[in-house]
């Protein structure tokens, strides 16, 4: 994509790829906090608004590099890990569940 036209002013934005990398999942079950009804994420209901059939969820982070060793713009989702439905997490609702993310 180029921003001027200008071959020689505008940055190559055609070296940024993106990644996907999945952290772990995490079950309904976990996500309720100390065994009561109060539900980690009060943003994001327990069963999946698009499919009603998920038994758990899918952590993944959403990141760019424009070099081997740079890393640019971390997102982090949850994932419906029956249908494929995503929704953003912002980086307090990640933190919240990272403790409870099984590992895979």
């Amino acid at each position: 994509m180029r921003v001027t036209g200008n071959d020689k002013l505008d940055p190559d934005f055609s070296k940024i790829k993106k990644f996907t990398q999945v952290l772990g999942s995490v079950t309904r079950d976990n996500m309720f906090t100390n065994n009561s009804q109060e539900w980690l994420l009060p943003r994001i209901n327990p069963v999946c608004e698009n499919c009603n059939k998920n038994k758990k969820y899918y952590i993944v982070m959403v990141y760019y590099k424009i070099f081997p060793l740079i890393k640019m713009s971390k997102t982090y989702h949850i994932v419906c890990s029956s249908c494929g439905e995503k929704i953003e997490l912002d980086l307090q609702e990640y933190f919240k569940v990272k403790p409870v993310i099984i590992r895979e």
